[in-house]
């Protein structure tokens, strides 16, 4: 499945969340970072569906990449990621954790320029 629109096909791994109207995809791929760097790594997307219990718009969601120090210019390796809202766009990114209790993501701000990725993970 081609699931970030880029023309290749990706072997990707579904999980869907009835009780909370969440759709999860994992699979390994290759991204740009913001300062233009190819990277490849184990991306996690999370997609909102209609009636999902966070109460997000339909189609928003978040994405999580784990980084090592070094790539896409980061110094500390961790795990970064982005939300983006229904029409794909990121509406912030930084250093990121996923909150246990509610399965949403938590990012702590880089500057978004564009963003720590230049095209949807």
């Amino acid at each position: 499945m081609d699931i970030d629109d880029d023309g290749t096909v990706e072997d990707n791994q579904f999980l869907w969340d009835a009780q909370r109207g969440v759709l999860y995809t994992y699979r390994e791929d290759n991204f740009t970072c913001a300062n233009g760097k190819p990277e490849s790594g184990s991306i996690l997307m999370a997609i909102y569906a209609k009636g999902n219990k966070a109460g997000k718009p339909v189609g928003s969601g978040w994405d999580v990449v784990g980084l090592n120090a070094g790539q896409c210019g980061i110094a500390k390796a961790g795990t970064y990621g982005c939300k983006f809202d229904a029409s794909g766009n990121y509406t912030e990114c930084g250093a990121a954790v996923v909150n246990e209790k509610t399965d949403e993501l938590t990012t702590f701000l880089v500057p978004l320029d564009p963003g720590l990725v230049r095209r949807r993970l």
